[in-house]
């Protein structure tokens, strides 16, 4: 369901304001409860939403902010707790991860996609 609602809401979103006329952006999410749920189902079903994600913009020409790589490493093995980018909750930002996100979709330029 997960794929189907995030395919529909991208689509909805480029048919009403192409990419090369709006500044649409997007991002992969960082794995929340890394300490706690990591190695359980759920982490495979994280990567795949990702991926979605990734694929889906990638084909609707919507640039994509990888936050996942920046705070959980290439492996997706790092603990963005540890790196001081995700509080202790697992869940929010710290200062500096929030920071870091930001630089990522300011990498991404203020540019509108390519037609």
């Amino acid at each position: 369901m997960y794929q189907v609602d995030t395919a529909a809401i991208i689509a909805e979103i480029v048919s009403l304001r192409s990419p090369s006329k709006a500044l649409i952006r997007t991002m992969d999410a960082y794995y929340l409860r890394f300490r706690s749920q990591r190695h359980s189902v759920i982490e495979g079903y994280w990567r795949a939403a990702n991926k979605h994600v990734i694929e889906v913009a990638t084909k609707h020409r919507v640039p994509v902010a990888h936050v996942y790589t920046v705070f959980m490493g290439l492996n997706g093995d790092q603990d963005p707790v540890s790196k001081d980018l995700v509080l202790l909750d697992e869940v929010h930002t710290t200062w500096q991860g929030a920071e870091l996100m930001a630089r990522l979709f300011r990498e991404l330029g203020y540019r509108y996609a390519a037609p």
